[in-house]
Formats: structure tokens, sequence, C-alpha cells
């Protein structure tokens, strides 16, 4: 009988985040046009899909 033995090292990947300028005013300034949601709000779904994916979230504030 053989066996095989399967080794794979898991590499996770990591995603930077860079928001540009003025997006502290999501949420704030004409939402009508822009929507309601706030960038922190973004911050947190980003935050929650990457854990859901197992990815290495940073926030470049």
């Amino acid at each position: 009988m053989i066996e095989y033995v399967v080794t794979s090292k898991l590499s996770f990947l990591s995603v930077l985040v860079l928001h540009g300028p003025n997006l502290n005013l999501l949420g704030k300034r004409e939402p009508g046009i822009y929507g309601s949601t706030t960038l922190s709000e973004i911050n947190c779904l980003l935050e929650t899909e990457g854990q859901k994916l197992q990815v290495e979230f940073f926030n470049a504030i």
C-alpha cells in the first residue's frame, strides 16, 4: 500500500485600501448623489468581507 502525503503552504493575500481625498465626507455631503454610507461603514464592510475571504486587510488612513 502506497500513501501520498500532500503538503501545501497556504499564502494569504494582503490588500491595501488607499482612500482618496474627501472620502471622509461620504454620508454627509450630498447623500442624494453620493449615498448615505459613511467611510467608516465602508471600512467595516471591507474588513468583514476580508475576514470571510481570509484576506489580510490594511487601511491606509
